[in-house]
């Protein structure tokens, strides 16, 4: 998978969350928005609902399963999930 097919799956999982949300709470779909830690714009419950999201549609597009929350996808750096751009390289490394 690549990066671009990678970030339009995290775009679609943040769809969901989205859907979640009052207007005014949406997350932006832009490549380096901060969505977890400090001024980051999810919750703890949007951001498993993001990650459950991810997960379920790699799966659909590639048959591979994934785990964004497991110990090696977070060990490397803990800014892993930040963004989604960051979400999506770690969909690359997992899926390739």
């Amino acid at each position: 998978m690549n990066f671009e097919t990678a970030l339009d799956i995290v775009y679609q999982a943040m769809d969901v969350v989205n859907g979640q949300r009052p207007a005014d709470q949406r997350a932006s779909k832009t490549p380096d928005i901060i969505l977890t830690g400090e001024n980051g714009v999810l919750d703890s419950l949007g951001l498993v609902t993001l990650v459950l999201a991810v997960e379920q549609r790699v799966n659909a597009a590639t048959g591979v399963e994934i785990d964004l929350t497991g110990h090696e996808a977070f060990a490397e750096d803990a800014t892993s999930a930040q963004s989604p751009s960051s979400i999506a390289a770690l969909i690359v490394k997992q899926v390739s």
